[in-house]
């Protein structure tokens, strides 16, 4: 899901607040595993899920044409992400959860 708002009131000034949403889900899927010496079914096998990731994203940027030929840009966005796996019960395996800054300019000069 992605959302935009852009606000121009002034023909030299150009700004849009930005938010999106991620989200991915990991899974695998395992055939059944038969062990011929034993003559058994040791695994169904099927699908695991594996993990999960979120990600939201917040943004504005701007642009401002004082000329024709002349132009500056820039935007900042800030994610915060969480990233949850599979521990099997092993407490060293935590979710990752952290943030990322971004800061993008540009200028264009005859």
């Amino acid at each position: 899901m992605k959302r935009s708002f852009a606000c121009a009131r002034p023909t030299w000034l150009k700004t849009t607040l930005t938010y999106q949403i991620n989200a991915t889900d990991y899974r695998s899927k395992t055939d059944p595993a038969f062990d011929r010496g034993l003559a058994e079914l040791i695994s169904e096998g099927g699908e695991i899920a594996d993990g999960d990731s979120r990600l939201q994203t917040f943004g504005i940027s701007a642009t401002v044409t004082p000329f024709r030929s002349l132009y500056f840009s820039g935007a900042v966005t800030y994610s915060r992400s969480r990233t949850f796996t599979a521990d099997n019960g092993d407490p060293s395996i935590v979710p990752y959860e952290g943030n990322i800054f971004t800061v993008n300019a540009s200028q264009l000069t005859p």
